[in-house]
């Protein structure tokens, strides 16, 4: 759901809970309970099962340190891309406290700021120039958008809700530095997450993690207003992927008339980066990995979901059954290690000249369907 969060929990039932694993989760409880480490606010009903799972969570987490300062000390702190060791310290998770860092690295962020950003003054004239000469029907649905972007996170509640003016100005610097998109409705989930992670005191990272989402990560039309190549993955190459790669339940979905409404599902898997649907700590995973290989873990972590409940959807024979199940999907995947794993475990070889390969083959027929479109 839109601006509603869930933090990662045990599956395991409260009257289930051993009293030592909740002991033990007590250490590592907070002053305010009902928000997780990331800020977003926990419902009263899981904040037990959160608290049960913390230990483990935290676990993770000092692996995962231990591992990254093991390469920090041996390489130094460069990420290379061609690195087969850094791509699986990513796929294992990156430690909350050097994701801003290394996310501007991995995903060219850091190469636009030191291109463009003339040391610190290109982010400050962006956000003088939208007040004078940017579009007022931009900025005003800008404004309507950050209003109620992550209500229950703490940046973006409370009275002072300083989070909520930090991304106005994101968004509007950057819908004067790219006026061919300017602004569309997911940006702002995507913005609000740059900012949770760069800090309120480094607007201008998320400022340039974010141009280097639309420009240089994501297809370059993916938030335009054609949407040309959403289109295209959205219709045509995850119909393809689902096909090759889930035969089975490609069937299923296709016998129940489900394959022509995956679309309207996964567009906000896709345009959010599951910002708005998934548990925070599996979001972040997937955002680790999509920095460092692209586009192409949207349509693996995607088709994981779906395997992942294969034998639930053969079941069910209720096509709008069938829809709300797969809608709920990103919201029920708190094992971020068992998804991860699947995804680039359980899916075998996923090469990006098939995705280009399907993207070139549907293209015109995208354009001749929008030309037609247009006509009437």
């Amino acid at each position: 759901m839109a601006g509603e969060r869930q933090a990662v929990v045990s599956t395991q039932s409260t009257g289930d809970v051993d009293k030592d694993v909740v002991r033990e989760a007590r250490k590592f409880d907070k002053p305010n309970p009902y928000h997780d480490e990331f800020g977003f606010e926990l419902p009263v009903e899981i904040v037990q099962k959160f608290l049960c799972y913390l230990p483990s969570y935290r676990r993770l987490q000092d692996k995962m340190r231990e591992n990254w300062l093991a390469y920090f000390q041996k390489f130094g702190s460069e990420c290379p891309k061609n690195s087969e060791l850094v791509k699986k310290l990513v796929r294992k998770g990156i430690p909350p406290e050097h994701r801003g860092e290394i996310w501007l690295e991995l995903s060219g962020a850091k190469e636009l700021k030191d291109r463009y950003g003339n040391n610190g003054e290109f982010y400050p004239r962006m956000i003088e120039k939208a007040e004078t000469a940017g579009v007022p029907s931009v900025l005003k649905q800008i404004e309507q958008d950050a209003d109620r972007t992550f209500p229950q996170h703490t940046l973006f509640s409370g009275p002072d809700r300083v989070g909520t003016s930090r991304l106005t100005r994101v968004l509007k610097a950057y819908s004067v530095r790219n006026p061919m998109v300017g602004y569309c409705q997911s940006l702002n989930f995507v913005a609000a997450l740059l900012l949770m992670v760069t800090g309120l005191n480094n607007e201008e990272d998320a400022f340039w993690l974010l141009a280097a989402i639309v420009e240089k990560i994501q297809p370059s039309t993916y938030y335009s207003s054609s949407m040309v190549d959403w289109v295209l993955d959205g219709r045509y190459v995850f119909d393809g992927l689902l096909q090759w790669k889930l035969p089975t339940l490609y069937g299923h979905f296709s016998t129940y008339g489900v394959t022509q409404t995956l679309p309207l599902i996964i567009s906000s898997w896709f345009m959010c980066i599951f910002a708005n649907s998934m548990p925070s700590e599996t979001m972040f995973r997937v955002w680790d990995t999509f920095f460092y290989e692209g586009n192409k873990v949207l349509f693996r972590v995607s088709l994981a979901l779906l395997q992942q409940h294969t034998n639930e959807f053969l079941k069910c024979t209720d096509p709008g059954l069938l829809y709300n199940m797969i809608s709920s999907l990103p919201s029920k995947a708190y094992d971020a290690e068992n998804l991860m794993e699947f995804a680039f475990n359980g899916l075998g070889s996923f090469p990006h000249a098939r995705i280009d390969h399907q993207r070139d083959t549907w293209r015109l027929t995208v354009l001749k369907e929008m030309d037609e479109i247009e006509k009437r």
